[in-house]
């Protein structure tokens, strides 16, 4: 069964996606925004995966 970390954890995440969209934006680089529809305009799109799983994750994020 697929299981999701918590509020908190998945808080802290959006929080970093938040900051890694920020510092591409102030690179010049175009970036989405959340909940924008990609075909609507075109740049970087930064996901959170949620999963409460370890492949691919190693550490928790520091935010």
């Amino acid at each position: 069964m697929f299981e999701r970390v918590s509020a908190e954890e998945s808080a802290a995440l959006e929080v970093l996606a938040w900051k890694v969209r920020n510092e591409l934006a102030a690179a010049g680089l175009p970036v989405l925004a959340p909940g924008l529809d990609p075909v609507l305009a075109g740049g970087a799109e930064v996901d959170i995966d949620d999963g409460a799983d370890t492949a691919g994750a190693g550490e928790p994020p520091r935010v």
